[in-house]
């Protein structure tokens, strides 16, 4: 979910982050590219539906704002550390995880 409002403001709503913070998250996130080709960095305007954001670089900054917050990721159904099983039975010794 992205806000109207600047890309800053999408990534700490609440001011807790410093700008150092929100470009390393940026940077974990693979999007700091794009914060940087606009002359505006981190006060990019963000109108109503992300634009003029791709839906790819809008994931990615919900993702850099999980980062900002340390959020847990949770591996979807069937994940498998070992990446060989791919879920499927008999299950992966590996799959307590």
């Amino acid at each position: 979910m992205l806000f109207t409002g600047t890309l800053r403001f999408n990534l700490t709503p609440f001011g807790e982050h410093s700008d150092a913070e929100c470009w390393a998250a940026l940077r974990r996130a693979h999007l700091a590219g794009v914060a940087e080709a606009s002359p505006l960095g981190l006060d990019l305007v963000l109108r109503e539906g992300g634009a003029p954001l791709s839906a790819g670089q809008k994931q990615l900054v919900a993702l850099a704002r999980a980062l900002l917050r340390h959020s847990k990721a949770r591996p979807g159904r069937g994940w498998c550390p070992c990446h060989g099983c791919r879920g499927r039975a008999p299950p992966c010794r590996l799959r307590g995880f």
